[in-house]
């Protein structure tokens, strides 16, 4: 697929940071939609096909992994990328059990966010079940 016509579907209860990655990534020229809950992402992905899938783990109402779940029923073949500050073993053996392959630590760095839109995988570290997991270093948010 050609980088140009990657469509992405970011999900964040942060507004100021689902902004910021999605104006980074649509600088690069991916097609980019973005919403701030998992109730709102189900509605978006009720009507229209992604190619990948950025949601963070901690939101308001459904989490991310019980988004991603979902998801993973409307279409099988999303790819999934979840974002946390809470990497621990339990939510990496119920991300791998749902099909995520890739958990990156929040705050994540612009360098691993354009290198999994891009499809790249990323070197992997010592996470279970063979899940790529990254600790990355702050991004300034303006804060």
């Amino acid at each position: 697929m050609e980088t140009g016509t990657r469509s992405i579907l970011f999900v964040d209860d942060d507004q100021k940071y689902r902004r910021l990655l999605t104006s980074i990534v649509a600088d690069s020229g991916f097609e980019i939609c973005q919403a701030g809950s998992a109730e709102e992402a189900l509605v978006i992905l009720g009507g229209k096909r992604f190619d990948l899938m950025v949601t963070d783990l901690q939101m308001p109402g459904l989490d991310g992994l019980e988004l991603a779940a979902l998801a993973k029923r409307l279409d099988p073949g999303l790819e999934i990328v979840l974002a946390t500050g809470a990497v621990s073993p339990e939510v990496l053996g119920e991300a791998s059990s749902i099909g995520i392959r890739t958990v990156l630590a929040k705050p994540c760095r612009v360098e691993d966010i354009l290198a999994v839109v891009r499809g790249e995988i990323l070197p992997p570290s010592t996470a279970a079940g063979g899940i790529e997991s990254r600790v990355t270093m702050r991004m300034a948010l303006g804060r």
